[in-house]
């Protein structure tokens, strides 16, 4: 439940110590900025106090932010607004529509007296309902314009805000997400061969990809980690350069020995590597799955070789700033349109269609099927095997 639909069924008395705790604002015709979220009384008096409108007095909640700029939004000259709906519909005898603020059911009086201990909201069950994304207004009135936005406002619609995001926009980005996974590496565990792993998935992540690399182990890290590294390795080779026996390398002729000696027989050691390599391949068996464990998802599995365990997680968003910028127009804004127009072509399809001023569905539901025949092709192109390969070399 969110805090206008908590304050839509409280008491007058509990209304107006909310409106106290937030600094008892009151606002009139002269103001010109009003902020998403907050509570104020309205003065509709020339300054005396005294007014005959019906809203003078009246505790407002300010569902949307209005900000005057005089072009689209103007000052509102409270004094000759009418109530429609004591639940918070507002229309303006001016002919426009204001979906901005809410009515709550309580009038300030004179007689009024505060209680200083009061605390707003102290049910736990008051949050902030976005839908479970955070998604700007702009970008989400320009996913809403194949259903008549910015014509039509959200007080005009069959779906709450909150709703359209948690029953379109929230599935889209599930969509969106199985074709760009955000993909997080997360690499340096070390197991020994044969054991088993039970790491948690990190949050939003759907999917993984556990891999083992051999060998593992700090020292190894360590060591490939002096600077020195690459010069003693190209002394030892002999690539070095210069006549000098410190240049040329160390050699044992006819010799397979271990290490940076013997490598002019290097295809006859690569050989070796190939044959070791294929063994181990033959002899590697690894098992993953996902398991629920107390409501929490873990990645369980083993390996036969053991080494340090790394995993590419794939992940979703519900940040729409997370989308890649390039996606933004060929791909996420129109899973959201289809999602949209889906959702309201079904909804208005339930009505009955000789209904006069009934809007015909079907309108929808063919923008929504053209919006996906442009997806398939764009879908069908992209493939995620590529960036889940492992990486193990250089390049």
């Amino acid at each position: 439940m969110d805090a206008f639909s908590y304050l839509l069924q409280a008491n007058a008395q509990e209304i107006l110590n909310t409106w106290s705790a937030h600094g008892e604002m009151t606002c009139n015709s002269n103001t010109k900025m009003y902020t998403a979220g907050s509570i104020f009384r309205l003065d509709c008096s020339n300054g005396d106090g005294l007014s005959t409108s019906p809203l003078h007095n009246q505790i407002i909640y300010c569902l949307e932010t209005y900000r005057v700029d005089n072009k689209i939004l103007y000052p509102i000259d409270w004094s000759i607004m009418q109530i429609d709906d004591i639940k918070g519909i507002y229309s303006a005898i001016e002919g426009i529509s204001l979906p901005y603020f809410g009515v709550l059911p309580a009038k300030w009086t004179a007689g009024f007296i505060p209680d200083n201990n009061f605390l707003p909201f102290h049910d736990q069950s008051i949050h902030v309902d976005n839908g479970g994304v955070t998604i700007e207004d702009e970008e989400l009135e320009q996913c809403l314009v194949d259903i008549g936005f910015p014509f039509v406002m959200f007080s005009e619609l069959e779906l709450a805000k909150n709703q359209i995001c948690k029953y379109c926009v929230k599935p889209a980005l599930q969509r969106y997400y199985n074709f760009r996974p955000i993909i997080i590496e997360d690499a340096g565990r070390v197991t020994s061969r044969g054991a088993e792993f039970l790491v948690p998935f990190p949050k939003d992540a759907y999917a993984c990809v556990p891999y083992y690399t051999v060998p593992g182990g700090a020292a190894t890290q360590a060591a490939s980690a002096n600077p020195f590294s690459f010069y003693n390795e190209m002394l030892m080779t002999g690539q070095m350069g210069g006549g000098g026996r410190f240049g040329r390398g160390i050699k044992y002729h006819g010799k397979q020995v271990p290490g940076y000696v013997g490598m002019e027989n290097r295809n006859v050691q690569i050989d070796n590597l190939l044959v070791n390599q294929g063994f181990l391949n033959f002899y590697r068996r690894e098992k993953y799955s996902r398991k629920w464990i107390d409501g929490k998802l873990y990645a369980y599995g083993f390996s036969t070789i053991g080494g340090n365990l790394n995993f590419k997680w794939l992940k979703a968003s519900y940040d729409w700033r997370d989308i890649r910028f390039e996606d933004l127009e060929t791909i996420a804004r129109p899973m959201v349109k289809s999602a949209v127009l889906n959702n309201f072509g079904m909804l208005r399809s339930l009505v009955k269609q000789d209904i006069a001023g009934q809007l015909d569905p079907s309108v929808l539901l063919t923008r929504r099927d053209k919006l996906e025949e442009g997806l398939k092709p764009i879908l069908d192109s992209i493939g995620i095997t590529g960036v889940l390969a492992v990486m193990r070399g250089g390049g």
